[in-house]
């Protein structure tokens, strides 16, 4: 601390330059700092040597690196130990641990790790890799929960200008399983759509005759 303030006082040199904060201009010092004898940036100094100060944590730090690796060609990579020793970055590796350890108690597969570059790329799976997109299908399954339909019938004998939206909401599943839904008591016969979709209205047959056709259809 005590080098650091005697430099601060010796003001800006060939080999030290002040910052107020971390930017492009920064960025540009240290480049011409690593190509000719080295040098000092200091951050959260003013131009007259006053200290600023600047908020400093873990991520912040993390940031500043990989800002100077990607703003920089050929890539100058900073030495990172001074920020281990002082607790502000984490040490190399420990958080892939952390990861891995994350996945495995949300029991999903294990992510793979590669290096590339001067990073790694990470690859996660799907806990069921065999998904499938849930399109309402051409041909309406015959498993719909007869209790679903019968309520869907229940519902539009109230209002038989209720939409398909408030019959989800209603129920409590989705739109596209009331979708679904309908176009099976359509295909029963036993429900059909009067008019357009906005201003229409639903007429159901006898509810006898649907009682009927949803036990036959098994």
């Amino acid at each position: 601390m005590i080098n650091l303030i005697n430099t601060i006082s010796a003001g800006e040199s060939s080999i030290v330059e002040f910052k107020t904060n971390f930017c492009n201009e920064a960025i540009e010092t240290i480049v011409a700092f690593a190509n000719a004898k080295g040098g000092k940036v200091l951050i959260g100094v003013s131009n007259d040597g006053a200290i600023v100060g600047t908020t400093l944590n873990e991520e912040t730090v993390q940031n500043w690196i990989n800002e100077i690796k990607q703003k920089t060609a050929p890539t100058l990579i900073p030495d990172v130990d001074i920020f281990r020793s002082m607790g502000l970055i984490e040490k190399y590796g420990s958080g892939i641990l952390r990861i891995i350890n994350y996945f495995k108690e949300a029991k999903l597969p294990k992510p793979t790790f590669k290096n590339q570059s001067n990073g790694f790329v990470v690859t996660v799976f799907a806990k069921n890799k065999n998904l499938t997109t849930q399109n309402v299908p051409e041909n309406v399954p015959k498993n719909v929960p007869k209790k679903r339909l019968h309520l869907i019938v229940q519902l539009i004998k109230k209002d038989t200008h209720v939409s398909m939206l408030e019959l989800s909401k209603k129920i409590g599943v989705t739109h596209k399983t009331i979708k679904r839904d309908i176009e099976k008591l359509k295909t029963q016969g036993v429900l059909k759509r009067i008019g357009p979709a906005k201003g229409g209205y639903w007429k159901i047959s006898e509810i006898n005759n649907y009682i009927n056709k949803i036990e036959d259809d098994k």
